[in-house]
């Protein structure tokens, strides 16, 4: 799910990015850009240490330690920044991608 979240908020900055050639139009153009930059940046890291916990119980298992011992590698769940430009529901229908219910 992080994964999809990541391509997700990428495909959104993007959009953003290409519409924000009109900053009267969008005058909250930049803060949005930068909400979804540092969305973009935290799930990214929740990425990566879901990847290390995931490692850490392959070694551990390796060494002998049994599955149902290991606590779950935790996923958090996130949400996409709030929006004053424009809905992220709203440039993926008419993109043509999938929200994946997220």
């Amino acid at each position: 799910k992080l994964q999809i979240m990541e391509s997700q908020a990428e495909s959104y900055l993007k959009q953003l990015e290409l519409i924000s050639h009109d900053p009267a139009a969008y005058p909250h153009m930049q803060s949005d850009i930068c909400s979804w930059e540092l969305f973009l940046s935290h799930v990214t890291k929740e990425i990566e240490k879901a990847k290390s916990q995931f490692e850490e119980q392959i070694t551990a298992i390796k060494n002998g330690s049994r599955l149902s011992e290991l606590s779950q590698v935790q996923i958090p769940k996130l949400s996409f920044p709030a929006c004053n430009t424009v809905h992220p529901e709203l440039l993926s229908e008419s993109s043509g991608h999938d929200d994946q219910g997220l």
